[in-house]
């Protein structure tokens, strides 16, 4: 029913102010996403799927694009993505202002390089190339970005590390562990993913430490502020850091409240409770419970 009052309202308000709509829309969008309904987050965006692009404005209609491109790649069509996201850029490359552009690129930049990385099609080189548009020439990123924990720098340097565990390239995966001494630990998301991904870089020498890193992934992910999405993910931690030899026999304080707060995430909660049950490839584990960029 809201989602008709919603449309109705967006009907009314579409030749008076379709940007105005458009950016509302983009939001619901979001929070459909967050909640995991992602054929309700494009169901949301449907009617912007044909008008013209000056109906809504380039920049509305690229973030538009962008949007649908997530919502596909979290559907399991990382190809179908890709596209949407080349067409988001290619709408951002004519703003007029180019700064803004560049800007409002940054984000899809790095869902396309993530999209690239999860499509088993995607060659090497391509996605090493979408990474570095993101996070600049390697390997002096690896090394600058390993010791970063200046705001601008923790979605890229997400991406970096997330790249590294699951297209390992040896001399990169190198850079980064020499720079240990100097890992900062920021605040908020996504820093509980960095710390795991961390883990899994030293996993194969240094278990104990690797299982310390899942262990603060987890605990920074499910401090008092966090939402259910970010406490899921703080629940793949600790399942990982079980797997490693830390036992979670509490699993249920936070599974069940995570279950009820996000009802359609139900099927992916339950796979992290047969993951404790029965430890498998951790980063299956990523891929089924928290599709696309959430991991």
């Amino acid at each position: 029913r809201w989602m008709q009052k919603r449309h109705d309202l967006g009907n009314e308000l579409l030749e008076e102010n379709a940007h105005l709509v458009c950016r509302a829309e983009l939001n619901l969008a979001v929070n459909a996403t967050n909640g995991y309904d992602f054929d309700l987050a494009s169901r949301i965006l449907d009617r912007w799927r044909d008008l013209p692009k000056a109906v809504p404005g380039l920049r509305y209609w690229a973030q538009v694009q962008s949007s649908l491109g997530q919502h596909a790649a979290f559907r399991g069509d990382p190809a179908a993505a890709a596209v949407l996201f080349d067409q988001a850029l290619a709408a951002f490359a004519r703003l007029s202002n180019p700064e803004e552009g560049r800007r409002e690129a940054r984000q899809t930049q790095t869902y396309r390089a993530i999209a690239l990385m999860d499509d088993p099609a995607g060659a090497d080189p391509e996605v090493r190339a979408a990474v570095e548009a993101v996070v600049g020439p390697l390997p002096a990123a690896v090394a600058r970005l390993a010791g970063s924990d200046a705001d601008a720098d923790k979605y890229p340097h997400h991406l970096l590390l997330r790249w590294l565990v699951q297209r390992p390239d040896p001399s990169l995966r190198a850079t980064y562990l020499q720079q240990r001494p100097h890992w900062p630990v920021g605040e908020g998301h996504p820093w509980p993913l960095i710390q795991l991904y961390r883990g899994f870089l030293l996993h194969p020498d240094d278990p104990a430490e690797a299982r310390n890193l899942a262990l603060e992934g987890y605990a920074l992910a499910t401090t008092e502020n966090q939402g259910p999405l970010v406490r899921l993910i703080g629940a793949c931690c600790r399942a990982i850091a079980a797997a490693w030899g830390e036992p979670w026999p509490a699993a249920d304080a936070l599974l069940t409240p995570v279950e009820q707060a996000l009802p359609r995430a139900g099927a992916r909660v339950a796979a992290v409770r047969r993951f404790l049950d029965q430890p498998g490839e951790p980063l299956e584990l990523l891929r089924t419970v928290l599709p696309f960029n959430f991991h």
